[in-house]
């Protein structure tokens, strides 16, 4: 049996409600033990991944920030439900 993978995430979507959210990129970059120029690529340059370390500070970041869990981490061509709500 295989199992089917999930879409990748996208990393420029968590950004954006991260600031939505009232973050700046600073805060966003120094609460990933980056920088604001690291969540601007991550923001703007289609394609870019964080390294392991800091994509999981980001994503506790993003679900402590939205209160929401992380099976519903934004992903690549998949709108979810909250999206559509607001």
């Amino acid at each position: 049996m295989t199992r089917r993978r999930e879409p990748p995430i996208d990393w420029a979507q968590i950004v954006c409600d991260l600031e939505a959210a009232g973050l700046t990129q600073r805060a966003i970059g120094e609460s990933c033990d980056m920088d604001q120029p690291w969540a601007n690529r991550l923001k703007n340059i289609h394609g870019t991944e964080p390294k392991f370390h800091n994509g999981a500070l980001l994503l506790g970041l993003w679900t402590q920030t939205m209160g929401r869990p992380t099976n519903e981490v934004p992903r690549d061509g998949v709108r979810s439900s909250h999206a559509e709500s607001h």
